[in-house]
């Protein structure tokens, strides 16, 4: 089982903390389906198709904003961005967070399961403290305005599996379109006098976050590096890679390479969820707050 010291981390029983140990009250009831059990039916597309036209809406915005007021060249981008200390971890903790409890839903877990339900309350946690702590200018900041939204999705989705009017597959789907979305909505960057839908270092934080964070959790439910934890070690290095090749310098994971290679080489070792969890904390060190 996963431990944490995350402050947004709510411990069981610890109602002051949130309530995602016991019945989480639903703000706006999907509902499913009597003739077809587990199946959402229109109320659900409405609530799901309201979030992401919603996140499509703030992208549009920021663009617009960002084509209107302001031009900047990447390398001052980039200074701006340097004044944030405490952006990219939360980047990095939003992609995990989201990258945890995915594999728990995935991989039929319960014993996982309340577990799985704090995670998307910190993921949420960590999407509002994104959009205070990273910078507010040009695009793709603010990074997520919606993030009231966001949470309030989650928690109706972890009632809504909490009382059994949704299950394991629909809450994995659900979890990993809400994190493509959030990731989307980063992957603009200022060229010149252009704004362009592209890779931003920004967007690969996150992803990369989700990708190991998803194979940390895999692997300890099995343990062993199951196809769909390598799978994701490997989207981990081609997104390292992907940073190299930015027009603006990324922060460095480049350390984490030999060790998830070492990993993949050895998917059965006994010492193969200590291995994987140490390339975790490795990401998490990389994306910490620099002191110097």
């Amino acid at each position: 089982m996963l431990t944490s010291s995350d402050p947004f981390m709510p411990a069981c029983g610890d109602r002051s903390r949130g309530q995602f140990c016991d019945v989480i009250p639903a703000t706006a009831g999907i509902q499913y389906s009597t003739a077809s059990p587990g199946l959402p039916d229109r109320q659900l597309s409405r609530a799901m198709t309201r979030l992401f036209d919603s996140v499509r809406t703030k992208v549009a915005l920021a663009v617009a904003l960002a084509c209107s007021a302001f031009v900047l060249q990447p390398a001052a981008a980039q200074a701006e961005q340097d004044e944030y200390p405490h952006c990219i971890s939360h980047l990095w903790a939003t992609g995990s967070h989201f990258g945890w409890a995915e594999a728990i839903a995935r991989n039929d877990a319960p014993s996982e399961d309340a577990r799985m339900l704090e995670y998307m309350h910190a993921a949420g946690m960590h999407v509002e403290q994104a959009n205070a702590l990273c910078a507010q200018r040009p695009a793709p900041w603010p990074a997520w305005p919606n993030w009231r939204e966001i949470q309030s999705q989650l928690m109706e989705m972890a009632d809504k599996f909490h009382d059994g009017a949704m299950n394991r597959e629909q809450l994995a789907i659900a979890l990993g379109a809400i994190y493509q979305s959030l990731a989307t909505e980063l992957a603009y960057r200022i060229l010149g006098a252009r704004v362009e839908r592209d890779a931003t270092c920004v967007e690969l934080y996150m992803r990369l976050g989700q990708a190991v964070g998803f194979a940390q959790t895999t692997t300890q439910i099995f343990g062993r590096l199951t196809p769909d934890a390598a799978v994701r070690l490997r989207q981990a290095i081609s997104l390292i890679y992907r940073m190299r090749e930015m027009p603006q310098p990324c922060r460095d994971f480049m350390g984490l390479i030999p060790t998830i290679g070492e990993a993949l080489s050895s998917p059965n070792d006994p010492s193969i969820v200590g291995r994987v969890h140490d390339i975790w904390h490795a990401g998490e060190v990389a994306a910490a707050p620099r002191t110097e």
